[in-house]
């Protein structure tokens, strides 16, 4: 592997022969063949006259790769002739801790929380604004007393997830046939056809997709004959620790059952307006009622016992109905 390749010294790998170092904790990541090709060719491009216009560059590598065949794109795999030789083709990412809050986050909770409650009309740039300034007219010593305690550092490690993290083993994902297909048609498409545009090329491939019948289709799951072919098949994930579903979010599941069963020919869109203008009109009291419980967060209501699962928003002063939706069970 040479390190011209990719115009920078080859970096020492963190492991031997694909296995990470037994220290290390995270995923090994393999490049596709098209991010192996570029990184090659716009090394060499540079190294040829490094005062050549980048997107040019990009250009001309992407028109390489559309006329090239797809036998010779298989050189370029991370395991083939051409793209195992370039450098960095397969890294080793390590997974990271979470980061440690700053004094100036801290501040920013801290105010926050206080100006919610002292001026709950403000909008949340109009407080970042206020926050911000009086940071800045805060001495050193201090700023300093809102370093975070050990405390605030662990809780703030358990939200994000970062032990769990750590000790979940990345899980093998496998595509499903369509999505393996549509990888390898779609650069077929657009060679034969350079002019089409994204969405007609996709659709192009959508109806070769709806033509085949069924067992034409196993072809290209991933032990299929033709889906055993396509790179990145099988890949490695990295798990994300499940997170806390908020206020906001329970309030969005349990209004849009509502308005889709009062006005079902509404698009998606003008449901999330309302949805959106109905919360900025809640007060917080009214908000915190669509918090889930700390142990579990519930599950989406659904059906006729959506009412009765979340409660409606009561604003005596609209007499039970928020921007024109009642409750299911008033």
């Amino acid at each position: 592997a040479g390190a011209w390749q990719t115009g920078k010294p080859a970096k020492k790998r963190k492991w031997k022969e694909g296995i990470p170092h037994e220290q290390e904790v995270g995923t090994q990541r393999t490049l596709s063949p098209y991010n192996i090709f570029v990184m090659s060719m716009l090394a060499q491009m540079r190294h040829g006259d490094e005062e050549t216009d980048h997107s040019e560059n990009m250009k001309k590598v992407g028109d390489m790769w559309i006329a090239m065949p797809e036998e010779e794109r298989a050189k370029w795999r991370a395991d083939g002739e051409a793209g195992s030789q370039v450098a960095g083709a397969v890294t080793f990412i390590p997974f990271k801790a979470a980061p440690k809050p700053s004094s100036y986050q801290m501040f920013v909770k801290h105010m926050t929380a206080q100006l919610k409650k002292t001026a709950p009309e403000n909008k949340q740039s109009e407080n970042m604004r206020q926050i911000g300034h009086l940071w800045r007219e805060l001495p050193q010593e201090q700023r300093d007393s809102y370093a975070p305690t050990p405390d605030q550092l662990s809780a703030s490690a358990a939200k994000k997830g970062g032990e769990d993290r750590m000790r979940q083993p990345a899980q093998v994902r496998t595509l499903s046939a369509h999505n393996l297909f549509v990888r390898a048609m779609h650069s077929q498409v657009k060679a034969q056809n350079p002019q089409l545009e994204q969405t007609d090329c996709m659709k192009k491939v959508g109806e070769m997709w709806r033509a085949m019948g069924t067992e034409e289709r196993n072809r290209w799951r991933a032990d299929g004959e033709e889906g055993s072919r396509v790179p990145g098949a099988t890949s490695l994930v990295v798990p994300k620790s499940a997170n806390r579903v908020s206020s906001y979010q329970q309030f969005v599941r349990h209004m849009t059952h509502q308005l889709k069963a009062q006005e079902p020919t509404a698009t998606q869109a003008d449901n999330m307006r309302k949805i959106g203008h109905m919360w900025r009109e809640l007060n917080q009291e009214e908000r915190n009622k669509f918090a889930p419980p700390p142990a579990a967060p519930p599950p989406a209501p659904d059906g006729e016992h959506a009412g009765e699962q979340m409660g409606g928003i009561i604003r005596p002063e609209m007499g039970g109905v928020v921007e024109g939706v009642v409750d299911v069970h008033p």
